[in-house]
C-alpha cells in the first residue's frame, strides 16, 4: 500500500539505564584483521570496507586516516573482515543462530515476557501483573487507581483549539490540514480520528511499519481496552497477545476474602474458568460450592479492584444458593461508582465508602442468563458514558470552547457535539442541532435537507439514504467539476446559488481529462466509446446483475438514475466515491440497500448479503483460480480512479517517469538480491524471539562462549525491548515552489532550558523537489534523558539548506504541546520558497556571534549562530568540529558534530564520498548515493 509512508528505523542496544555499556574485551582470532596502515598500503578505500559490513563510524575513521596519513594517530586501528553472517567492530554480532543454540539460553524467565509496559509514570493498576500501556494515558478512562494519574492533565486537550490551517483530532491534538485530506488509510491523528478505514497491523513485527502500527491509540468513542500492541478490543474480550488475561488475573486477586469465599466468587462470576487446577464448571456443580459460598460475609466487594473505568465496583449481599442460577454469571446486587465523576446518578445505597445503585437500576435483570463476565460488563457500560473521565474537569473555569451537559457538571469540548459518540448522560450532545452548525470548524459537513452539521469523524456513509455529504470546504478536484455530483455546499453569488455543478451545460463531458478512463462521465457513455473491447453495444454498460449474478448490458437511461442495477453499484458509482489528495477519486462496493459502502476486497457487511451470496455460487470457479466475470467487476471497482490532475498523471510526463523508473529498477536488482539473505535471516531471528518488540541478536563473547541481545527500535528500550519509550513521532511533508532544487533539511528536538537550547536528537532528510513532490517522511526524535524533564519545555527546530550550494534558506519553529503525553505526535507541513532567507531586527536581545532571523511559520525571531557558537544569544562557545572541510558544522549532540554534507558526500561527518563514475549524470545533473533520504542521531 503505497500511501503508508515508510520510515527508516534504527535498531540499537537500548538499556534500561542509559549509563550501561557493553564492553567487548575479547580477542577475535577467527576473522582476518588489518590495521588502517595495512589497508591503505593495499589501496583499500573507505567505500570498500563499508561494503564489507564495516560500520559507518569505522569507515569514516578510516577515511580520516587516509586524509591525514602523515599526521594521523589511527594507523594501528584495526578493521575485522567479518565472516558472514557476523558483523560489528569485532564481528561479535549475528542475526543467525546455530542449530544447537536455544533462545531459551538467553534467560528462561525473561524469555516469557510477551507484553510491553510504560513504566515512566507510577501507576497502580491493581496487582503486580498488569502494567500501564502508553495508549492508556488520556484515553478517556481512568486506569491508574492512584488518583487517576493517567488522566490527570488530560482536560487541557479538551479545551485546545487548532489554527485555521490545521485539522483538530477528536482528542484535541492538531495536525496540518494537508494530512486530513491526503489519505484515508494512514492516520496522523494519535486517535485515528482523521481516517475512517483502519487497516489491521500484520502479526510479524519486523514486516510492519512502526508508525502505521505503533503510533496510535484506540479510536474515539469506543472505550476499548488496549492490548498494548496497537490492537483494541471490547472490555474483557480477547487480545491476540493475551494481555486481557492479565486484566482478568488482577480482578481475580483474593485480597482479604477467605479462600473458600474467594474460590466460590471467582467461579460463580465466571471471571476465569479455572482456579488452582479446579475447573469452575465442575466446582459449581459439586456440593462444595454451598459450603464455600456460605463462608462469605453478609456484604462483600468483589472483585477487590474496580471492574470498569477505574471506579466502578460490585457489591454482593448474602443469599441462599437456591436463589442463584449457576448457569448464569452471578450478577452483583449493587453497582457502585465515584460520585465525583458521576454526579447525575442518584445513589440508592451507601455502604462504608461506597456509593451504589441497585443492579436493576443499571440494566441488569434476574430473568436473563449472562453466560460470561463480559456480558455483565457490556450490560452496564453505557450507564457510565456521561461520567467525567478525569478529576481535573471541575478545576477549569468555564471556557468558551466547552459545552455543559444537561443535568450534570460535566464539561466537554463543543467539538464533541454531533460526533456520533454519546458523552452526556441525557445524550444532549447528540441532539443540539443548532449548536452543531455554530461551531468554528470548517471540516464539519451538512447532509442535504438537514439543519445539523456533523463532525468530520462521521463516516462517509453517514448521510441518510443515497444522499451525499456536502463539504463546507471549497477544495475539490478539477475532475469533480460538472461530474453530476454536488460536492460543494451552495454559495450565493450575484443572487444565485452556485455549486460545482452550476452551468454545466457548457462543459463537454467527453474531454481530455475524461476520455477512456473506464468511467462514464457522459450520460450515454460516449467518453468511453471505442476505448475498450466490450460485449455490449454503444450506450450500454456492461456489468453483473446483483440478483442472478449474470452478465447484463444496462441501457444508458438506467445509469445514474438512483437505482442500483449492477453488482457493487457500478451504475451508481457516485454513491460510494471517495476523494483524497494522493489517490484522487476512488470507488467502493455499493450494497443493494443504497446506504452501505464497503471495500471491494473486504466484502462482509451488506445487510442484504449481496456482497457474499455470489461467493458460494462461484466457489468452484474461484477454486480453479479462474477469473470469472464477478471477479473482473470487483477488481474493476477496486481499481477505478480519477487521479488528481498533476504533471505526474499526464500521459507524456508519466511515460517519461516510467522509463526512468524501469531503468533505475533494472540497475538495482543486483543490489536487492544481495540483501535478500540478510532480510531472511532477520525474519528468522524474530520467529521465536524473546525480544517483545526488537530483533534477536547472537552475541559472541569469547571462543565458544555466546550470549544473546535484543536490539530495539526507538520506541522501545530495555534488555527485552519490553519498555515503551517517550518520544516525538514526527510526520513531515514538504512543498517546494522550485522544482529544480535539492534541499537538505535538519530537524532538531530542542530543550528550551534558559539560554543553552540543548539538542536532544536530530534527523536529516534530503528532499528532491522534482521527484518527491509532497513526499512524506516519518521519523522518531528521542529525549536526551529518560524520563524527559517535566519541568522543561521542548520544541522542534527545522532548518533548510540548498543541498547543492549549502546555502542556508529558512527555519521553522514548532512548540511541542502537552508535555504530560508519553508520545507527542506531530504532523507538519513545510513550504520551501526559492532562495528564501528571512532576516530581521525583531530580536529582543543582541545576537553575540550570530544573525537575528525570523521563523518562516511563526511571528518569532531567533539568533542563527556562527559555527562553534550556540545558545539563544550565540554566546556559548563549544567548538568540537570534526566535519569534513567542504561541509557545514551546525551543532553538537552528545559530543558528536552535526554536519550538513554536500551532495557528493555522506556519513555523520561527511567524510565518505559516493562512488558514482565521473560524468555519470549528463546535462548538469547531480549524482547521489543509494541512501540519501535520512541521517539521524537518536
Amino acid at each position: 500500500m503505497d500511501t503508508l509512508y515508510p520510515a527508516k528505523v534504527e535498531y540499537c542496544i537500548r538499556p534500561t539505564d542509559s549509563s550501561q555499556t557493553i564492553i567487548n574485551d575479547f580477542v577475535n582470532t577467527r576473522d582476518r584483521n588489518y590495521t588502517f596502515e595495512e589497508l591503505a598500503a593495499m589501496n583499500v578505500s573507505a567505500y570498500d570496507i563499508l561494503f564489507w559490513s564495516a560500520s559507518m563510524d569505522l569507515a569514516e575513521q578510516y577515511q580520516s586516516y587516509i586524509n591525514q596519513l602523515n599526521t594521523s594517530l589511527l594507523s594501528d586501528h584495526i578493521f575485522f573482515n567479518c565472516t558472514q553472517p557476523w558483523f560489528g567492530s569485532h564481528c561479535q554480532y549475528s542475526f543467525s543462530f546455530d542449530e544447537t543454540q536455544s533462545i531459551l539460553e538467553f534467560d528462561s524467565n525473561l524469555s516469557r515476557i510477551k507484553y510491553t509496559c510504560y513504566i515512566l509514570l507510577e501507576c497502580n493498576r491493581g496487582g503486580p501483573d498488569l502494567c500501564l500501556d502508553w495508549r492508556e494515558i488520556c484515553d478517556g478512562r481512568i486506569d491508574c487507581l492512584n488518583d487517576g494519574v493517567d488522566e490527570a492533565s488530560c482536560f487541557q486537550l479538551e479545551i485546545n483549539e487548532c489554527n485555521i490551517n490545521e485539522y483538530r483530532c477528536h482528542n484535541g491534538l492538531c495536525i496540518s490540514e494537508f494530512f486530513w485530506k491526503v489519505d484515508l488509510w494512514a492516520s496522523e491523528c494519535l486517535d485515528y480520528s482523521d481516517t475512517w478505514n483502519r487497516v489491521p497491523c500484520p502479526s510479524v513485527n519486523l514486516a510492519s511499519d512502526l508508525f502505521f502500527c505503533e503510533e496510535n491509540t484506540c479510536p474515539p468513542g469506543q472505550t476499548k481496552f488496549s492490548c498494548g500492541d496497537g490492537e483494541c478490543v471490547e472490555d474483557f474480550d480477547q487480545c491476540q497477545n493475551e494481555r486481557h488475561l492479565l486484566l482478568l488475573k488482577s480482578l481475580s486477586i483474593q485480597g482479604n476474602l477467605s479462600y473458600h469465599c474467594w474460590l466460590s466468587m471467582v467461579c460463580l462470576t465466571k471471571i476465569i474458568p479455572q482456579v488452582d487446577d479446579i475447573l469452575c464448571e465442575e466446582f459449581v456443580q459439586s456440593s462444595d460450592i454451598l459450603i464455600y459460598f456460605n463462608s462469605c460475609e453478609r456484604i462483600i466487594a468483589f472483585p477487590i479492584y474496580p471492574v470498569l473505568f477505574g471506579h466502578v465496583r460490585f457489591l454482593y449481599s448474602f443469599k441462599n444458593l437456591s436463589q442463584i442460577n449457576i448457569k448464569s454469571a452471578l450478577i452483583p446486587d449493587y453497582i457502585c461508582y465515584d460520585e465525583r465523576l458521576c454526579d447525575f446518578l442518584v445513589p440508592a445505597f451507601r455502604y462504608e465508602s461506597y456509593t451504589c445503585r441497585h443492579y436493576y437500576q443499571m440494566g441488569l435483570k434476574t430473568n436473563i442468563e449472562y453466560h460470561s463476565w463480559k456480558a455483565i460488563i457490556d450490560s452496564i457500560k453505557t450507564y457510565f458514558h456521561g461520567c467525567d473521565t478525569t478529576y481535573d474537569n471541575q478545576n477549569h473555569p468555564r471556557h468558551p470552547s466547552l459545552y455543559l451537559c444537561q443535568n450534570s457538571s460535566k464539561y466537554i469540548s463543543k467539538h464533541r457535539i454531533l460526533d456520533n459518540i454519546i458523552d452526556c448522560y441525557l445524550k444532549d450532545d447528540e441532539r443540539d442541532l443548532v449548536l452543531s452548525c455554530s461551531i468554528s470548524d470548517p471540516h464539519r459537513f451538512q447532509c442535504p435537507n438537514e439543519v445539523q452539521c456533523r463532525s468530520p469523524i462521521f463516516s462517509l456513509d453517514s448521510c441518510p439514504s443515497s444522499e451525499k455529504k456536502i463539504s463546507t470546504i471549497d477544495d475539490i478536484f478539477f475532475s469533480q467539476i460538472c461530474d453530476g455530483t454536488v460536492d460543494i455546499f451552495p454559495q450565493l453569488i450575484n443572487g444565485q446559488n452556485h455549486t460545482d455543478e452550476t452551468n454545466c451545460e457548457h462543459w463537454p463531458c467527453s474531454n481530455l481529462y475524461t476520455r477512456c478512463d473506464r468511467l462514464w462521465h457522459c450520460p450515454n457513455g460516449e467518453d468511453e466509446e471505442d476505448c475498450w473491447q466490450s460485449n455490449c453495444s454503444r450506450h450500454f454498460l456492461h456489468c453483473i446483475s446483483p440478483y442472478n449474478y449474470t452478465s447484463i448490458c444496462l441501457p444508458a437511461n438506467q445509469v445514474r438514475n438512483g437505482i442500483i442495477d449492477c453488482l457493487g453499484g457500478l451504475d451508481e458509482l457516485h454513491w460510494c466515491q471517495i476523494a483524497n489528495y494522493y489517490n484522487g477519486i476512488t470507488y467502493r462496493f455499493a450494497c443493494l440497500n443504497g446506504i452501505t459502502c464497503i471495500e471491494p476486497w473486504a466484502l462482509s457487511d451488506c445487510s442484504f448479503n449481496d456482497d457474499e451470496t455470489f461467493c458460494s455460487a462461484r466457489c468452484d470457479e474461484w477454486a480453479n483460480d479462474k477469473y470469472n466475470e464477478i471477479q473482473t467487476i470487483l477488481n474493476h471497482i477496486g481499481t477505478l480512479r480519477r487521479p488528481s490532475f498533476t504533471l505526474e498523471t499526464s500521459h507524456v510526463y508519466s511515460s517519461i517517469e516510467n522509463k526512468m523508473a524501469n531503468h533505475i529498477a533494472a540497475s538495482t536488482v543486483k543490489s536487492l538480491d544481495e540483501t535478500n539473505d540478510i532480510q531472511l535471516e532477520l525474519q528468522d531471528s524474530t520467529l521465536l524471539s524473546p525480544c517483545t518488540r526488537g530483533l534477536f541478536v547472537s552475541h559472541w563473547l569469547a571462543n565458544a562462549e555466546f550470549s544473546f541481545l535484543c536490539v530495539c527500535p526507538p520506541n522501545y528500550y530495555g534488555p527485552m525491548c519490553q519498555y515503551q519509550n517517550q518520544r516525538v513521532s514526527l510526520t513531515l511533508t514538504v512543498l517546494a515552489t522550485t522544482q529544480e532544487k535539492i534541499y537538505g533539511i535538519l530537524i532538531k528536538l530542542i530543550t528550551e532550558d534558559n539560554d543553552r537550547e540543548e539538542i536532544n536528537s536530530y534527523e536529516q532528510i534530503i528532499y528532491i523537489s522534482k521527484s518527491g513532490c509532497r513526499q512524506i517522511f516519518n521519523m522518531y526524535l528521542l529525549y536526551s534523558t529518560r524520563p524527559k524533564d517535566p519541568s522543561k519545555n521542548y520544541s522542534i527546530h527545522i532548518d533548510a539548506y540548498d543541498k547543492t550550494s549549502l546555502q542556508y534558506l529558512s527555519s521553522w519553529y514548532f512548540k511541542i504541546p502537552f508535555q504530560f503525553l508519553p508520545v507527542n505526535r506531530l504532523a507538519l507541513e513545510l513550504t520551501l520558497r526559492s532562495n528564501e532567507i528571512v532576516s530581521g531586527n525583531c530580536c529582543s536581545f543582541t545576537c553575540q556571534q550570530g544573525t537575528c532571523m525570523k521563523y518562516n511559520n511563526e511571528d518569532k525571531c531567533f539568533c542563527r549562530c556562527q559555527p562553534g557558537w550556540f545558545g539563544t544569544r550565540c554566546d556559548i562557545f563549544i567548538y568540537s568540529n570534526d566535519c569534513s572541510a567542504d561541509s557545514i558544522y551546525v551543532g553538537n549532540v552528545r559530543n558528536r558534530s552535526i554536519c550538513i554534507c554536500p551532495l557528493e558526500r555522506f556519513g555523520l561527518r561527511c567524510l565518505l564520498k559516493h562512488s558514482c563514475p565521473l560524468n555519470y549524470c549528463h546535462h548538469n545533473g547531480n549524482s547521489m548515493g543509494p541512501d540519501v533520504k535520512t541521517t539521524n542521531q537518536n
